[in-house]
């Protein structure tokens, strides 16, 4: 049975006015003696009193909570929610968090969530679909900030932080293309062109950064967009891709993939279709995964500093009464050159 303040009131023969200023540390005009303190504290810690944390906040306006959207806890996401979870939890807040699974319906319906919950901040992470962010702006708690990572947002109440994917794709291309590539092949998620279809604002970004750099050498990109549901469904996306573009006999020199699950799926249909990696095909991934420096031949990617953003995300929110306002700020990914891009590569004279 939940213990209440009249239950310890009743048991001292006190108000429950007096338990409450003693429990809660309330400063008030109501005298309560530093005796009777200690005997409203001793009789709750005797009795198994737990106070409702959520309830005193609300009381004092603050809840001592943030909410955290990502469209997948899974995959490189999951790192900035581990950062904002330690610096939350640092700064005495808790922070609630969900997948989206990329539904944008889903997404909405957390904000909803967290706006009930009185959150005192929102971060989203890669939350939802490359479409207006209307949906996102409507469903946020009034007057509550948003710190968006890796979607840019323009709203009063939102700040970005942006990881240079768009750059980060150009240099790795452009990398391929001084070691003699000229067929080079990007194997992305959906573009934006399939109308109802969802796509992450970072795939548009890691494609486009593969065009720029095949502009600027002359060359003909050349840009597949798939259609996996998950991120666990990409890597058999890039294996039938693969082995499509093998079978046809007019194999690229190298592949840049969207996410590290499409790209140890070029690796396992090179393999299985006995193209050597790197010498007849350079693979690129993108996310720099846990298995990614395991795979064989070790795959070349990109990292992302997501935890990192994760605190910064936190650290914006508890400064947003003292410094409100929407900012932008971009982040720079690593490039990790690794065996499965560094072969000789095709040299046209």
């Amino acid at each position: 049975m939940t213990v209440t303040l009249k239950d310890i009131a009743n048991a001292l023969n006190v108000s429950v006015q007096a338990v409450s200023v003693a429990l809660h540390d309330i400063q008030t005009t109501a005298a309560v003696s530093p005796q009777l303190r200690e005997r409203i504290l001793s009789t709750a810690r005797e009795m198994g009193y737990r106070p409702n944390r959520l309830a005193q906040g609300l009381v004092r306006g603050r809840s001592r909570m943030l909410g955290l959207v990502t469209v997948d806890i899974e995959v490189p996401y999951g790192r900035a929610a581990a950062g904002a979870e330690d610096e939350a939890a640092a700064s005495g807040y808790v922070l609630l968090f969900c997948n989206t699974r990329a539904s944008a319906r889903k997404e909405q319906l957390l904000l909803q969530m967290f706006a009930e919950s009185c959150v005192e901040g929102i971060i989203t992470v890669n939350a939802s679909v490359l479409e207006p962010t209307l949906p996102i702006l409507a469903h946020k708690p009034p007057g509550v900030p948003l710190i968006s990572i890796n979607r840019k947002i323009d709203h009063p109440d939102a700040a970005n932080l942006l990881m240079k994917n768009r750059e980060a794709s150009r240099e790795v291309t452009a990398h391929l293309i001084r070691r003699g590539h000229r067929r080079i092949l990007f194997l992305g998620m959906l573009d934006g062109s399939v109308p109802g279809k969802n796509v992450l604002q970072s795939s548009i970004d890691r494609r486009d950064g593969y065009r720029e750099a095949m502009g600027a050498a002359g060359l003909a990109p050349t840009a597949v967009s798939m259609d996996p549901a998950t991120y666990r469904e990409a890597m058999e996306a890039g294996i039938a891709y693969a082995e499509r573009f093998v079978k046809a006999g007019d194999s690229p020199t190298a592949v840049v993939c969207v996410n590290d699950f499409v790209a140890l799926g070029v690796l396992h249909a090179c393999r299985a279709q006995g193209k050597r990696v790197p010498e007849d095909v350079a693979v690129f991934g993108f996310d720099d995964q846990g298995v990614a420096r395991y795979a064989f031949p070790p795959l070349s990617s990109v990292r992302q500093p997501f935890y990192e953003a994760g605190r910064m995300a936190v650290q914006r929110l508890l400064r947003w009464n003292d410094d409100p306002g929407p900012t932008t700020t971009p982040l720079d990914c690593e490039v990790l050159f690794r065996e499965s891009s560094e072969g000789s590569g095709e040299r046209d004279p």
